[in-house]
């Protein structure tokens, strides 16, 4: 008739939070909290770098920038790395005409 419940279900009350970050060069897009009931996965959050970095990986492993459907509680830091390739080139020339 009884059924055991943990503190920590009590806590969250079967509610899974997930939450994604950024490291220094980059940003996100998408919901980057979010609350999922039993049998819900993550919409989907992307990970963009700025100029001079690139998308290295999530904190977790995952090498895609843009993922969904996660369904484990805990934080993702997307970790982007500086990028000298990525660096725009500026030429400047000196010409004179006679």
């Amino acid at each position: 008739l009884f059924e055991y419940i943990s503190d920590e279900d009590l806590l969250n009350n079967g509610v899974v939070d997930v939450i994604f970050t950024a490291s220094d060069g980059g940003y996100l897009s998408g919901a980057m909290k979010q609350a999922l009931d039993e049998g819900e996965v993550t919409s989907t959050v992307t990970a963009t770098p700025v100029l001079c970095y690139r998308f290295k990986e999530w904190s977790d492993g995952v090498t895609d920038a843009v993922r969904s459907g996660d369904t484990a509680e805990g934080v993702y830091t997307a970790i982007f790395d500086y990028d000298v390739l990525d660096m725009p080139i500026v030429i400047i020339l000196n010409i004179r005409v006679a």
